[in-house]
């Protein structure tokens, strides 16, 4: 692997600011008590590559160094399941004044080491600064400054892997200093407590034996599987010391996930060396993994690509390098035009819809038009599936019963596709308008409501709809019956928080809907915000800021651009917008 001297240089400097824990340059503040004991910059010009071998005399080493902080730190018994307070560690009923202190990890996709800070400055630079760097978000929690029962955590530079070591004993802090030249005191990181003390559950420590690096979670399944299958690559080193036993309140940040800000193209691969062309709709699937439409732009075809929790982005239907077309088939031998949205059903089928056709897509690729026509034109047709006719589909979703809804800007309508594959309209104006008297905007029962360019759309727990109405700058709930109400917004455009009716949104087009608590998230298309509505229609801005364009990573708000699409998954919330998908944890 060859070191960028200017990227291991911002790694060095935030190594520092990590011991330190503060805003601050650890160089210009000796009052801090927990500013680092070295201020000399590291040099990781010479860290070895992933390919680089451990020496079995290291191995040893690391593994008798091991054995000095587990003669400091309580083990669990062999009966106990992991290092969480049970009766079996004799836990003490302490209460901690000292403030808690949060920690972040980042992944290194070049080295496989991680990276733990609980210094925000260091974090937000690293998101912006070091693509390399995979946020993995808030992990455990230790604490700010010393308390009875706490003692500090020691956190060391290894210059030859680029990595961090942390200790909490004494004695091998003073033998690393001692006997390992490589290894560089950045200071005191946090504090933790030696002992299990109520609150507080073990962090486990691993030593990987090729690469020279170790690696710390508080997860006793994450423990076990790693010493179960991965037994030949990581020592496992016993319980570091004990942390936090929950994260508790913490920071949260807009992070990349895939793609790169501002890099338009078509490129599979993982993190930001993948390409989009046009992002619009994205959803999970019952399983987690996060689908994304990259649309066409009249030169090329559409594409619904997949991004695994790693970030590895790759295509799953469509051929976003072939032309512009409707066909059925399975994976890039389907074609689609124009694509803005897809759902899932809970058995994991799932269902796009492109300018004129719903279509349905098995978990294998395999995809069949189920309402409109590939060959017709496009247009307003109720009836059986196949004789319906559509126009500019928008967004898509899937009720608990299995009926399909689509919102149309091109008719300005929602349609229903029932499981027997019959379509009528579900609110908005009926086929029997005429075209130019479709638009506008009213609230009411079924066929009486109107709409203006509804977007994209998102079903809750109970079945209620949720539409971004763009041009009327409303958020719209249409209830199981086809009761149309106005949840927020306004005939005026703007960013502007508040009550139901009292805000503003201006040309909202993605949203997603968190079935859990039934917040609504919207995305204000040319107001570059992110938008949070809950059941009481109280909206609040949550990420971005009104009317300032450009992607920025770090604490929210954060900053955002034009945005395409959103989904709500596994407690994140998924953002695109500048040819890339990036996210956050639920705000």
């Amino acid at each position: 692997m060859t070191r960028h001297p200017t990227r291991a240089l911002a790694l060095c400097l935030s190594a520092l600011l990590a011991a330190c824990g503060g805003g601050h340059d650890p160089r210009t503040d000796t009052s801090d008590p927990l500013v680092a004991a070295s201020t000399t910059t590291n040099d990781t010009t010479t860290a070895k590559t992933s390919e680089d071998n451990v020496s079995e005399k290291d191995v040893q080493y690391w593994s008798e160094s091991a054995a000095l902080n587990r003669a400091e730190v309580q083990q669990p018994s062999p009966s106990s399941s992991d290092g969480t307070t049970q009766k079996s560690l004799g836990a003490s009923t302490k209460a901690f004044v000292a403030p808690s202190a949060p920690l972040y990890r980042f992944y290194n996709i070049n080295t496989g080491a991680h990276l733990f800070t609980r210094d925000l400055t260091e974090r937000d630079r690293t998101l912006n600064t070091l693509p390399q760097f995979r946020y993995e978000g808030a992990v455990f929690s230790a604490w700010a400054s010393a308390d009875t029962g706490l003692s500090p955590v020691y956190r060391f530079y290894n210059t030859l892997t680029g990595a961090h070591f942390f200790t909490i004993s004494e004695t091998e802090k003073a033998q690393i200093q001692a006997s390992r030249p490589e290894m560089n005191l950045d200071g005191v990181a946090y504090y933790a407590a030696k002992t299990a003390l109520a609150g507080t559950t073990g962090l486990y420590r691993f030593y990987h034996r090729q690469k020279g690096f170790h690696f710390y979670t508080t997860s006793a399944a994450e423990r076990d599987s790693i010493i179960a299958n991965l037994s030949a690559t990581y020592n496992y080193e016993g319980v570091g010391y004990y942390v936090n036993a929950a994260v508790g309140s913490y920071d949260k940040a807009l992070a990349s996930f895939a793609g790169k800000v501002n890099a338009s193209g078509y490129v599979n691969g993982l993190g930001e060396s993948a390409r989009f062309k046009e992002l619009r709709g994205m959803a999970c699937n019952p399983a987690g993994t996060l689908f994304v439409t990259d649309s066409s732009d009249y030169m090329s075809g559409s594409e619904i690509r997949l991004i695994n929790s790693a970030g590895l982005v790759t295509s799953w239907v469509g051929n976003r390098n072939g032309p512009y077309n409707y066909a059925d088939g399975t994976g890039s031998g389907a074609a689609f035009d124009e694509l803005r949205s897809v759902t899932f059903a809970a058995n994991g089928t799932g269902y796009t819809a492109d300018y004129k056709t719903v279509r349905s897509i098995t978990p294998a690729g395999l995809v069949t038009t189920i309402a409109g026509s590939l060959t017709a034109n496009s247009g307003y047709v109720n009836g059986v599936a196949s004789a319906a006719r559509f126009q500019k589909i928008a967004g898509i979703a899937i009720d608990s019963n299995g009926n399909i809804f689509v919102s149309e800007s091109g008719n300005n309508a929602i349609r229903k596709i029932t499981p027997t594959g019959i379509v009528s309209t579900f609110a908005g104006a009926d086929s029997s308008v005429l075209a130019y008297n479709r638009s506008g905007f009213s609230d009411g029962q079924g066929t009486t409501a109107r709409f203006n360019d509804p977007g994209q759309i998102a079903i809750d727990s109970g079945n209620n709809i949720y539409v971004a109405d763009e041009l009327n700058h409303r958020i719209r709930k249409i209830t199981p019956t086809g009761l149309v109400t106005t949840l927020a917004g306004q005939s005026s455009p703007g960013v502007v928080d508040g009550p139901g009716t009292a805000a503003k949104f201006d040309n909202p087009f993605a949203i997603a809907v968190d079935k859990s608590t039934g917040n609504v998230y919207v995305g204000d298309r040319d107001g570059y915000t992110v938008r949070k509505i809950t059941p009481a229609g109280d909206v609040t801005t949550v990420i971005g800021t009104a009317y300032s364009s450009g992607v920025y990573f770090g604490s929210l708000p954060a900053a955002l651009d034009a945005i395409g699409g959103l989904a709500v998954c596994g407690g994140r919330l998924y953002v695109n917008a500048n040819y890339a998908v990036y996210w956050t944890n639920l705000p």
